[in-house]
Order: structure tokens, then C-alpha cells, then sequence
């Protein structure tokens, strides 16, 4: 809220409002590139988490069943995007990961309603390989790490290390 109240004063004189938010931006990070542990956040309140929103809509991301592009016009019926859980809450409960690990914003992604309830909770190890051969890079559309040994639960925590890097990348690239 601090942060956010900093940036609506910056803007709040229209005449050079962009140049003293990116200047106060500065500042305040030192530069204005994204770093992988920008994404280590947790929950949807999370600071960067309307960051990979906006991502997955802006870089043409790809339901990972149909294939079609998630955007506005593409929605109806059993089509609003939804939060997904890359690797669902229970295998990773049951493996002992804590809320702050499963709720990590490198675990999300964002789906249509149809597909995440298709998907449901299976084991990520399957359900993306099946994707991968039904619609070809729609997984990587995501920025799902391709390293099929990141997608075993045993590797969780590598795997949220390796997405953080891409979605760090995928942001400064926008």
C-alpha cells in the first residue's frame, strides 16, 4: 500500500508524470529489470501476481487443451480464465510442501475453465506431457520450464526456481 500511495502521487500532476514514476521506480529498486525472486511471492495478493495476468494475456498465451489463445474475445461459455496450480494443492500437501510453497506465484498459471477442471489434481509429470502432444507449445506459452525432471513433485522446488527465471525474463522482454 506504501508503495502503491508513492506511485499515485508521482502521477498525480499529469505534466511529467511518467518520467517521475519511472524515476521514483528507479529508486526505489535500483533499475527496472526483473529478477527471478521478483516472482518468489505467494498468494494472489502477492505483489507480481497481476504481473503474470497480464503476461499470460499480453504474450498470447495458449490454453493448454484447445490451444487457442487466452484473450478476451476468445471467452464464453466455460471459458473465464481461472488460477491454476501447476502442481496441484494435494501432491504437494501430501508431499509435505507448506502453504507459502504451494501457493507460490510460480505455481500459477492461468487456464480456462474448462481445461483446469479437466485437469483437476492430477500429477503435472502426465497431464503436461499429454498437452505437450496434443498442442504444441502451449506449455511452453506458460513458461513451464521443458526439463521433464522439473515436473516430477520430488523436484518442486527446482522447478518453481526454473519457471521464476523464465517468467523474469518474459517480463523484461515486455
Amino acid at each position: 500500500e506504501t508503495f502503491l500511495n508513492r506511485d499515485l502521487a508521482a502521477i498525480e500532476d499529469t505534466n511529467g508524470a511518467i518520467d517521475r514514476l519511472i524515476e521514483q521506480l528507479r529508486t526505489t529498486r535500483g533499475d527496472l529489470r526483473l529478477t527471478p525472486n521478483d516472482f518468489s511471492g505467494w498468494s494472489r495478493s502477492a505483489r507480481f501476481y497481476p504481473l503474470l495476468y497480464m503476461m499470460t494475456r499480453v504474450h498470447h498465451a495458449k490454453d493448454l487443451d484447445t490451444g487457442i489463445e487466452l484473450t478476451n474475445h476468445s471467452l464464453g461459455h466455460l471459458s473465464t480464465l481461472q488460477v491454476h496450480h501447476i502442481f496441484p494443492k494435494d501432491l504437494l500437501y501430501k508431499h509435505g510442501y507448506q502453504r507459502p510453497e504451494v501457493n507460490a506465484i510460480a505455481n500459477f498459471t492461468f487456464l480456462t475453465q474448462e481445461t483446469n477442471l479437466k485437469i483437476s489434481n492430477h500429477d503435472p509429470a502426465q497431464y503436461l506431457e499429454e498437452f505437450v502432444a496434443k498442442q504444441p507449445r502451449a506449455v511452453e506459452s506458460h513458461w513451464i520450464p521443458m526439463d521433464r525432471e522439473l515436473w516430477k513433485v520430488e523436484n518442486y522446488p527446482q522447478f518453481l526456481a526454473a519457471r521464476r527465471q523464465l517468467l523474469a525474463a518474459a517480463a523484461n522482454a515486455f
